[in-house]
């Protein structure tokens, strides 16, 4: 049923959508290492990426065949299977090749959900004088740290109530104490009032809806076809 696999990667990214609003409708922040939060967009994107996809890449191979065997006039040779398994097998190695890159690429990452961003520059600050690591301000980024030194930005989107910390290098020892602290200081602050989560909530009761639709009308054309 054609009409139902373009409504099922819509399931995934409801869930997602639905997870997001309970994070972000808690009362207090999370903090998420990169790797993971890159690993919960890559499912709520999977449907797309493993059902669209291929599907269009059949729907090509059938507007091929069908173009050829009717334009008689100008008879023209098709793919052979081997080929259309080659472009399968190709798309799925992008995609596998993408996604692994993009996690490795995500370990220098950590994403912070629910949060205020300027409340947190505070707490930050409050966590290196506490901790007594050096910190200069370059541009759009913090130097910590002397002998060793490790750069961190700070990537603010206030409208999502979101913060990303991206720290070159991820593997720093500075990291690591730096985020152990703000971890347990996040545990325990309390969030501003926002719609982020309810928005996203109800982004998800959509995308529920319309899988639901798009599957009952899936299984009306297939009983009116039969």
């Amino acid at each position: 049923m054609i009409t139902l696999v373009f409504f099922l990667p819509l399931l995934p990214l409801a869930l997602y959508f639905l997870v997001l609003g309970a994070i972000n409708r808690r009362q207090h922040p999370l903090m998420v290492p990169g790797t993971w939060d890159f690993a919960g967009l890559l499912f709520g994107s999977c449907g797309f990426l493993g059902i669209v996809g291929p599907s269009i890449i059949t729907l090509l191979n059938d507007h091929w065949s069908r173009a050829a065997v009717m334009d008689v006039d100008h008879p023209r040779s098709l793919p052979s299977a081997s080929w259309w398994s080659f472009v399968y097998l190709l798309y799925f190695l992008l995609i596998t090749l993408g996604a692994g890159y993009q996690l490795w690429r995500h370990r220098r990452l950590t994403a912070i959900y629910n949060v205020d961003g300027e409340a947190l520059m505070r707490q930050l600050r409050d966590i290196l004088d506490r901790l007594q690591i050096p910190c200069t301000p370059v541009d759009h980024l913090l130097v910590l740290g002397k002998p060793e030194v490790a750069l961190l930005e700070v990537d603010i989107a206030p409208l999502l109530h979101h913060v990303t910390l991206r720290w070159e290098p991820g593997t720093s020892t500075l990291r690591r104490e730096v985020e152990e602290e703000l971890r347990q200081v996040l545990e325990r602050a309390p969030t501003s009032d926002h719609a982020v989560g309810s928005v996203q909530f109800m982004i998800s009761m959509a995308l529920f809806g319309a899988f639901l639709i798009g599957v009952v009308a899936s299984v009306l054309l297939w009983l009116h076809q039969g």
